[in-house]
């Protein structure tokens, strides 16, 4: 399902372009993971709730978080699937 409107939102919301609801499947984690390596955010569910996600290597995907969660005093926090993958 896509969704290429915006309804009135607040402003720091307007830059959204396009979202799309997709299942677990493995072509779908293919795309998501090209969407977030070309600087794009995916929001992904956690035990309690929904995360947002982006390469934080990346500044363009970091840049569209802060605008998308607007100011904050906390830093982000960065998941890795292991402590290799950290180093």
């Amino acid at each position: 399902m896509w969704w290429s409107s915006c309804i009135d939102l607040p402003s720091r919301w307007r830059m959204l372009i396009s979202m799309r609801i997709i299942g677990t499947t493995t072509e779908n984690v293919l795309a998501a993971s090209r969407i977030v390596k070309e600087g794009g955010l995916v929001v992904y569910p956690t035990d309690t709730v929904y995360g947002l996600g982006c390469d934080p290597f990346n500044i363009m995907g970091v840049e569209r978080v802060f605008r998308v969660k607007g100011e904050r005093r906390k830093p982000l926090p960065i998941l890795a699937s292991s402590i290799d993958s950290v180093e």
